[in-house]
C-alpha cells in the first residue's frame, strides 16, 4: 500500500467503481449505452448493468426509455448544482492562476 493510500484510509472498491462509471459521463457528447460504458470502463456488461441498476435507484443516472441510453440523473445534477452554489469563483480562479504561474516559473 502506498503512503498516500495509508493516509487516506481503507476505501470501498464498489463505490470507487461506481464513481468511475459516473466519471465516464463527463466530457461526453451525449448519453451512453451500457455496452459503451462496459467498453470504456473495462468492466463486463453484466457488471456495468449491476452498477447501473444501483445508480438508477439512487437517481445518479437516468435511462432514456426510447433509446435505452444513460445520462447523469437528477440527483447527480443536484449534487453538481450544490457544489457550484458553494464555490467561490475568485478563490478557484486564484488557485488555478497560482498553479499556472508555478508551472511557467
Amino acid at each position: 500500500m502506498s503512503d498516500a493510500s495509508e493516509k487516506e484510509g481503507r476505501g470501498v472498491r464498489a463505490v470507487e467503481t461506481g464513481l468511475s462509471l459516473l466519471g465516464l459521463f463527463m466530457n461526453n457528447d451525449g448519453p451512453l449505452s451500457a455496452a459503451e460504458l462496459a467498453l470504456r470502463s473495462g468492466l463486463s456488461k453484466a457488471q456495468v448493468h449491476a452498477y447501473l441498476v444501483s445508480l438508477l435507484r439512487g437517481h445518479m443516472v437516468a435511462r432514456d426509455p426510447q433509446t435505452g441510453r444513460y445520462t447523469i440523473g437528477p440527483f447527480g445534477l443536484e449534487l453538481g448544482m450544490s457544489r457550484l452554489l458553494t464555490m467561490d469563483p475568485q478563490i478557484t480562479a486564484s488557485e488555478e492562476a497560482l498553479k499556472v504561474a508555478r508551472k511557467l516559473g
